[in-house]
């Protein structure tokens, strides 16, 4: 299914708005991402819905002056006849004074500073889940081979130390 050109332009117009008030005064490096992060994954949702599959992308809070800061992203998407679709922003200059004194100065020394967009929060919890199944079932496997021995057994000499 290819991608439309209504719906390419339904893309264009969701990613010219996700900066808009997203930003609060006083905030730190990590906070601006965890805040951008439900934003970026109601774009891969929207997008997913509409026939593409997510790849990979990026969040970018960069350094432009002593004054000034801007945020970026961009997502890769792919439909099903294999064509690549581009989902990305970059924010107008935000004052540095919206940024925490430290995460400020740290943001000035780097310059850049880059987080990873992954799949949404439900894809990751069902990754882990499966995860977490597999480390149980593992766990279980163990203990079942360890108590199938015959020297498992637990003796009061065995405990004292006094068997013969």
């Amino acid at each position: 299914m290819a991608l439309n050109t209504e719906a390419l332009e339904t893309i264009i117009e969701t990613v010219k708005k996700f900066f808009q008030d997203l930003i609060k005064p006083d905030m730190t490096i990590d906070k601006i991402a965890e805040v951008a992060s439900p934003n970026l994954d109601k774009i891969i949702k929207e997008n997913e819905a509409k026939g593409l599959n997510y790849s990979a992308g990026k969040f970018r809070i960069e350094y432009v002056n002593d004054n000034q800061f801007t945020l970026e992203f961009e997502m890769y998407f792919k439909d099903e006849a294999g064509k690549w679709y581009k989902a990305a922003n970059k924010s107008e200059p935000r004052s540095s004074e919206l940024i925490e004194p430290g995460s400020w100065k740290t943001l000035k020394a780097l310059k850049v500073v880059e987080f990873p967009i992954g799949a949404p929060a439900e894809e990751e919890e069902k990754i882990a889940k499966m995860a977490d199944k597999e480390i149980a079932a593992e766990k279980e496997e163990k203990v079942a081979a360890a108590n199938s021995k015959k020297d498992n057994d637990i003796t009061l000499e065995k405990l004292m130390g006094t068997e013969k």
